[in-house]
């Protein structure tokens, strides 16, 4: 079962979204950082449309690049202040451009992982 399918099921209401609440944690870091390298992937069929929560209508077809790659790097500490707090790099210049989309994904994932607000991320 794939992600996009367990997606489908909640915003159509099959799947009840309670299973994915998380449990009572206590163990969080103060600070951290982590990097992640993706390969590229091209679609030649892109999928038309969307709805919901950005969930794609049709399939796409594509294939991976294993040879070009994105490095992606997050570094996040403990904060006192409330809502969301981050800052988007690309090419290692900020680039608020992207920060709105970000805010709005935070929003729709904060009943499942409520403690980003416990976080400035970078």
């Amino acid at each position: 079962m794939g992600f996009g399918y367990i997606c489908n099921r909640i915003f159509q209401g099959m799947i009840d979204n309670k299973q994915f609440l998380p449990k009572a944690y206590e163990n969080f870091p103060n600070e951290g950082k982590i990097a992640y390298q993706s390969p590229s992937n091209i679609a030649l069929v892109k999928y038309w449309g969307k709805y919901g929560a950005q969930l794609p209508k049709n399939t796409s077809i594509s294939f991976t690049l294993n040879h070009c790659h994105t490095q992606t790097h997050l570094s996040f500490s403990k904060k006192n202040t409330q809502g969301f707090e981050f800052e988007v790099y690309l090419d290692g210049k900020r680039n608020e451009s992207f920060e709105p989309k970000i805010q709005k994904f935070f929003e729709r994932i904060d009943q499942y992982v409520p403690f980003l607000n416990d976080y400035r991320f970078k």
